[in-house]
């Protein structure tokens, strides 16, 4: 009995064909949408192609789907076949090549809030997850992408602040790329500014009459400092002339006192008496008044 053998499982697309993530934050379509669309396909088979995108910062990178997961998934329901062996899409399909994963996300929501008309609550998730993946972008830009008002953009942003999904930024970036506030400023706020800058104003002021002061004093002390110096090193000039003129007077004096003490040891040391002197007069020494000396005796 021979023994019967199951072909191989059919791979879906979803295993080799990669997702964008724009693609992934498209609200999916809902069962009445499913089923309009697979009565059309059953009826006109499939006459929009399916978008897929090549990065052009990932060159080496497979195209990417970005749109078409239900009618792929349908289709593959159906029982037709949408891709080959080698992963390669056989369905209508066209490749665009894009800059950017932003470029990407821009002609994703293009195709599908043109094409679709989303309900309220799906386009108030499309918002959300615009905000998300850039906080930065202002209310006004979102929804020139989305095709909502700013306002209602800014109403879904504020749910998500008081959450705390997104974070809340004193600055967006405004369509032509400029940072703008957030939110304008109130009465109260521009109040406020007004009176902030008059005190900023204000302290400026003193600061540049106080600093004015300073330097003055500054300037003042420094000359001062200066003029103290200038007595000091003519003080110390003097000093030094005083201390050369006091070593020169004791170098002086001591050699005096040498010759002082030269003479006073000479005349201690000589026991010969003077020779007297002849006045001239002949007197005899019977006459003679005068002491005689001990020799003379």
């Amino acid at each position: 009995m021979p023994i019967e053998t199951k072909p191989p499982a059919r791979k879906s697309w979803r295993d080799v064909l990669p997702i964008h993530p724009a693609a992934n934050r498209i609200p999916n379509a809902t069962e009445e949408e499913k089923h309009t669309l697979a009565s059309d396909l059953r009826c006109h088979g499939q006459r929009m192609p399916v978008i897929l995108v090549r990065v052009a910062s990932r060159p080496n990178a497979r195209p990417e789907l970005l749109d078409g997961r239900t009618r792929l998934d349908l289709q593959e329901a159906n029982g037709v076949e949408v891709i080959d062996s080698d992963g390669g899409l056989l369905v209508l399909h066209r490749v665009v090549q894009v800059q950017d994963d932003a470029e990407a996300e821009k002609l994703s929501l293009s195709l599908n809030v043109h094409r679709r008309h989303l309900p309220a609550e799906e386009r108030r998730k499309l918002i959300a997850a615009e905000i998300k993946v850039d906080p930065s972008r202002s209310d006004r830009q979102i929804a020139e992408t989305v095709k909502v008002s700013p306002t209602t953009v800014g109403t879904v942003r504020a749910e998500l602040e008081a959450k705390g999904d997104v974070s809340k930024l004193d600055t967006r970036q405004d369509t032509k790329g400029r940072k703008q506030p957030s939110r304008k400023p109130s009465g109260l706020d521009r109040r406020a500014a007004e009176m902030h800058a008059h005190l900023a104003q204000r302290l400026a002021e003193h600061n540049g009459r106080e600093n004015e002061r300073l330097t003055v004093e500054n300037l003042t002390l420094k000359a001062k400092v200066e003029k103290l110096e200038h007595k000091a090193r003519l003080d110390e000039r003097m000093i030094t002339g005083l201390r050369s003129e006091l070593a020169q007077t004791k170098e002086e004096l001591a050699k005096a006192n040498a010759e002082l003490d030269e003479i006073v040891v000479a005349q201690a040391n000589d026991d010969v008496p003077p020779p007297a002197v002849d006045d001239g007069l002949d007197i005899p020494d019977y006459l003679d008044r005068r002491p005689k000396t001990a020799a003379a005796v």
